[in-house]
């Protein structure tokens, strides 16, 4: 009996003393562990950051690209439209009132005629649609840059161009951000 006692007591000492070991190797163990935890999940978030900053680019060019479709596609060829429209309607203005030649009228009448036949020919739409594309330019969601290179001065020419219209316009609606682009690009 005494040599079972001795033997469970000794053996509860070699565990005693195992776990000991044990605690003092895997104190280390786990603070190295947790560090080497730290440092990976730093790196991913860096890698996730990054590929933010990469999806983000890449949606800015897209977007930029978007808007400069918008320009040829639709912008442009609606001032064309607008301007034939305008031209016909001053012409066929000035033969109704027997002007046989555009040297014979009044610059006043012919501005007021140039007026009407933007009014006519719906001038606002291309205001309207230039102030939502400088609502996208300020919204930051696009690259200003590219489209500044290509676009400023055609903007700017048209919108100083038809600048009585756009006054006219103005009268009925708000076109904040085409005149703070209109500002920064001019």
């Amino acid at each position: 009996m005494l040599l079972s006692q001795t033997a469970n007591v000794s053996l509860e000492l070699v565990i005693s003393h195992l776990l000991e070991s044990l605690d003092l190797f895997l104190k280390p163990a786990v603070s190295i562990a947790t560090i080497v935890g730290i440092f990976i999940a730093l790196f991913q978030f860096n890698h996730a950051i990054k590929n933010r900053e990469e999806d983000i680019e890449n949606a800015r060019f897209n977007n930029t690209k978007s808007v400069f479709k918008f320009f040829i596609r639709d912008v442009i060829p609606l001032t064309h439209t607008i301007e034939s429209n305008m031209f016909s309607y001053v012409v066929n203005s000035l033969e109704e009132q027997g002007f046989r030649s555009i040297d014979s009228v009044p610059k006043r009448t012919l501005n007021q005629l140039i007026l009407a036949g933007q009014e006519k020919a719906n001038i606002d739409e291309v205001f309207n649609q230039l102030e939502y594309q400088a609502w996208i330019i300020f919204s930051g969601q696009i690259d200003e840059s590219q489209l500044q290179d290509m676009f400023s001065k055609s903007v700017v020419v048209y919108c100083q161009i038809n600048a009585e219209a756009f006054r006219t316009c103005q009268k009925s609606r708000t076109y904040t951000n085409l005149n703070k682009l209109l500002e920064k690009w001019g």
